[in-house]
């Protein structure tokens, strides 16, 4: 095996394992709320993912202590905000199960949450160069 291929297989591992952790409810510390839909994650995840989260939890420090964060934005699905919370749980690894049909609410919730990279995937499949 090669150290590339290693180092690959490595990260495949560990966001496995975080994201199985997240669900199993261990290590998540925060509960984001849209539209009655709840989704578990660690605000550590959330924050390293996310510039929408970064900022919420640097400059309102009682965001950091809460654990349940409700966003309010008529034009973000809960279908949207789903796909965005498994990438970012899942450490951008799970990204190939989005169905095209959602491929623009996962659009926006991505641009809305600042989640880039995800952001950028759905850019590109949109315009069908990806």
């Amino acid at each position: 095996m090669r150290m590339n291929d290693f180092i690959q297989e490595h990260i495949k591992s560990v966001s496995g394992t975080v994201l199985k952790l997240i669900q199993e409810g261990l290590f998540s510390n925060v509960t984001v709320i849209i539209n009655d839909h709840e989704f578990k994650s660690n605000s550590l995840l959330l924050a390293s993912s996310s510039d929408y989260f970064r900022a919420l939890f640097s400059f309102q420090q009682k965001s950091v202590e809460e654990p349940r964060l409700e966003i309010k934005c008529d034009y973000v699905s809960h279908v949207g905000l789903s796909h965005v919370m498994l990438f970012i749980n899942s450490i951008g690894q799970i990204h190939d199960s989005i169905p095209v049909e959602d491929y623009q609410d996962v659009y926006i919730a991505s641009s809305f949450l600042q989640v880039h990279y995800l952001q950028k995937l759905m850019s590109l499949r949109l315009g069908g160069t990806l």
